[in-house]
């Protein structure tokens, strides 16, 4: 991943702000809706990205493979609570990608 959110975001809206100073000062609601759909967009195509870059044996992996996005995409550390919701994204990413077996071993689709 050459770029993180923050990268992202400034580059959204230096668009139309001098810096993201001006743009937290001026924008008005539609406007930030408006970045943050936009960073929700970019923020899952560059973890699928991520993830599709990676062929995986078990969900441990993809786990891992999710946190391990987060903290260097979002430049943030993950909360013990937040692995629940980790789980169910790699669950669904798994159900979209890989086949699982009696074992839990995956195997691309």
């Amino acid at each position: 991943m050459e770029k993180t959110l923050l990268d992202y975001f400034n580059e959204i809206v230096c668009e139309n702000y001098c810096n993201f100073v001006d743009f937290l000062r001026f924008a008005d609601e539609d406007e930030i809706k408006s970045v943050v759909n936009q960073l929700d967009d970019i923020s899952q195509r560059e973890l699928y990205k991520y993830l599709d870059s990676f062929i995986f044996v078990n969900k441990s992996e993809v786990e891992m493979a999710m946190s391990e996005f987060i903290e260097k995409f979002e430049i943030r550390t993950l909360w013990m609570w937040e692995m629940w919701d980790i789980s169910e994204y790699a669950d669904s990413y798994i159900d979209d990608n890989y086949e699982m077996d009696e074992d839990e071993n995956l195997t691309l689709k």
